[in-house]
């Protein structure tokens, strides 16, 4: 037996972990280790944008971890940063015969609901669909699965105008 047969095999075995997280295409593309373009899936996108109070600094890593409790039950995909949170639902679109029913802005309202009865003042949240690409973004030396939105800055622009304790919906 090759030695390079053994890392092959042991290549792919670590990828299969991935494989309910990640689209078969990018699963695929990460196997190969091709250079090929990334694999992006397009389509509707069901997401919550929220961001916790953080006039206090000391105060934002208990109202983030509140926030992502509910986030982890949603079963939403996140990006953090600072006090923002972006949670995307139901992708990559192979989860969706693991899930009851098809993500749709209802999983956006639902987890908005939860937050505010949860975390009322400290939290605002905006929730929506919008048209765009979700898969590896960033390149192939940076990998980090998650979405691109089409003018995100105005969706931003909406969530720090509500007020904390109130949610939103585009």
């Amino acid at each position: 037996m090759w030695p390079f047969d053994r890392k092959k095999r042991r290549v792919d075995s670590e990828l299969r972990r991935f494989a309910s997280y990640l689209s078969p295409d990018v699963v695929k593309v990460l196997a190969d280790g091709s250079p090929r373009e990334p694999a992006f899936e397009r389509g509707e996108i069901p997401f919550a944008l929220l961001q916790v109070r953080d006039d206090n600094a000391e105060h934002v890593d208990k109202h983030l971890a509140r926030a992502m409790a509910r986030v982890r039950e949603s079963g939403g995909v996140s990006d953090m940063m600072s006090s923002f949170v972006f949670v995307i639902f139901g992708f990559p679109r192979g989860t969706w015969a693991s899930v009851p029913e098809r993500p749709s802005i209802e999983n956006g309202r639902r987890l908005s609901a939860a937050l505010l009865q949860d975390m009322g003042s400290d939290v605002r949240v905006l929730y929506g669909t919008a048209t765009g690409l979700v898969g590896n973004l960033g390149g192939s030396h940076f990998l980090h699965y998650g979405a691109a939105i089409p003018n995100f800055g105005a969706l931003m622009t909406k969530l720090v105008q509500l007020e904390f304790g109130r949610m939103g919906v585009v």
